[in-house]
C-alpha cells in the first residue's frame, strides 16, 4: 500500500510518469527530483486536444 501512496504523490506532482518510473516506484526506488530543470512531459498533439467540429446539416434541395 505504501508504494501506491508514493505513486499517487508523484502523479499529483508530475501528472504523468513513464512505465519505467512506475516500476521504479513500485520497487521502492526514488525518482530524480522534478523541477524546472526537468523537461515537462510531452504534450498531446493539438489535433487530439481539440474536438472535431460538428457537421453542418446540408441544405434541403429544391427537387420538387
Amino acid at each position: 500500500m505504501t508504494e501506491l501512496h508514493r505513486v499517487a504523490g508523484v502523479l499529483m506532482e508530475r501528472e504523468k510518469i513513464s512505465g519505467e518510473e512506475f516500476d521504479a516506484l513500485m520497487k521502492g526506488e526514488n525518482l530524480a527530483p522534478f523541477g524546472l530543470d526537468t523537461p515537462a512531459p510531452a504534450a498531446a498533439p493539438a489535433s487530439a486536444e481539440q474536438p472535431a467540429a460538428p457537421e453542418q446539416p446540408s441544405e434541403p434541395s429544391d427537387e420538387n
